[in-house]
């Protein structure tokens, strides 16, 4: 697992990618990660978000601190239903509500591609200016 932190971007992300799983060992090391530096953290909830760990990150949301910020973001990338039938009773109405600007964001069809066409038109824009 050492190779998903290494500061080459390639070299994380292949392994990051190639993780397949997330065992329970893991866990601890992960969670912990979700506190740490930018880095750390990103690769944390990343990897808990692949292998939908959705009570981990839940567990994450309620320590608070840091972490809860990133496991909100991994959260919020998993589909709304997912989360609510996985989190069960660790899933409190504040957490939800904390999730759904970011769940909404899955059907905002102006973002991704949308959002690129929309930048391509503006650059497009022709700007008047009355002292040329």
């Amino acid at each position: 697992m050492r190779h998903v932190v290494d500061p080459d971007d390639f070299v994380a992300l292949h392994a990051i990618a190639g993780l397949t799983s997330v065992t329970d060992e893991m866990l601890p090391t992960l969670l912990n990660w979700l506190n740490q530096d930018e880095r750390l953290a990103a690769v944390a909830a990343q990897l808990l978000l692949r292998q939908h760990a959705v009570r981990p990150l839940l567990e994450a949301v309620h320590r608070g601190g840091h972490g809860r910020l990133w496991a909100l973001r991994a959260l919020g990338d998993l589909p709304r239903e997912m989360v609510r039938r996985n989190g069960a009773e660790m899933l409190t109405r504040e957490i939800q509500e904390d999730l759904e600007p970011i769940w909404i964001g899955h059907y905002d069809w102006l973002r991704d591609d949308a959002a690129a066409g929309l930048e391509a038109l503006d650059v497009q824009k022709l700007r008047f200016n009355p002292l040329l």
